[in-house]
């Protein structure tokens, strides 16, 4: 499936139904997004807190914790050579910069206070990745009309075949926003969705009422953010998704009834 087409937004009721899953905030966490916090917990919102997810304490937590599947949609193009001479994927931000590389821009909205204690959605860059021919860019739906698209990186083909499988017949994917009009690249879903067999993960909202940092499996830090969540898919292997991304997952006892 290529140049696919996307349905904009959410209905009212999809967009309800997507909330409802998300597990209740805490006390501390209501106060924080409503602007009440004490002046010390506001203080440290600007303070990430180091927070290792793989002690004890939070292995208990993730085997106790409810079980979540990723079912959303991604939109996968290839990157060619002859794509990124002709400009082929600015649609997705791509720019060449003044050495002659090739740069995607990654961007992440991260929620802010303002002196008043407002919470706002603010889009920030995330990350800068260098393309090559081969890679690919893959592309989650976004979940709040006029935000960036949520684009990210695979280098390789093997990757991707391993992580989603090409979108079925009769999977309108109603509902799902790719940005305006048509967005170049294959529909996909993540792999084992036709047949039900997504592994599930547990998921746990950030507990912390901080901003956080973990140490990344894949190596570095990651940022979270008071209202992030932790997942854990295999030993010594959590990691950190916004609210962002988690609006793609749904409660695997959803998903087994589907």
């Amino acid at each position: 499936m290529t140049n696919a087409e996307i349905p904009k937004n959410h209905s009212e009721e999809e967009e309800t139904a997507s909330n409802n899953k998300l597990p209740e905030p805490t006390d501390a966490q209501k106060a924080i997004m409503a602007g009440e916090a004490a002046p010390e917990q506001q203080e440290q919102l600007d303070e990430r807190l180091h927070v290792d997810l793989n002690t004890p304490e939070y292995t208990e937590k993730f085997e106790n914790a409810e079980l979540f599947v990723k079912t959303s949609p991604v939109m996968v193009e290839e990157v060619t050579a002859e794509g990124l001479e002709s400009d082929a994927y600015a649609d997705k931000g791509v720019t060449k910069n003044a050495s002659g590389d090739y740069i995607l821009t990654t961007m992440v909205v991260n929620q802010h206070k303002d002196a008043e204690g407002q919470v706002t959605r603010v889009p920030e860059v995330e990350n800068t990745y260098v393309l090559e021919p081969g890679n690919f860019i893959v592309t989650n739906p976004v979940w709040h009309e006029g935000e960036p698209l949520n684009n990210f990186v695979q280098k390789d083909a093997e990757k991707i075949a391993k992580l989603y499988e090409p979108v079925g017949e009769g999977d309108a994917m109603d509902g799902y926003n790719f940005g305006e009009g048509k967005l170049a690249g294959k529909a996909m879903r993540p792999k084992g969705y036709s047949e039900g067999t997504i592994e599930p993960r547990p998921v746990i909202q950030n507990d912390t009422d901080r901003q956080v940092q973990i140490d990344a499996p894949w190596g570095g830090t990651q940022d979270g953010n008071f209202d992030c969540y932790f997942v854990k898919s295999g030993p010594n292997n959590c990691y950190i998704l916004s609210q962002n991304d988690f609006a793609g997952y749904i409660p695997n006892s959803e998903y087994q009834e589907k």
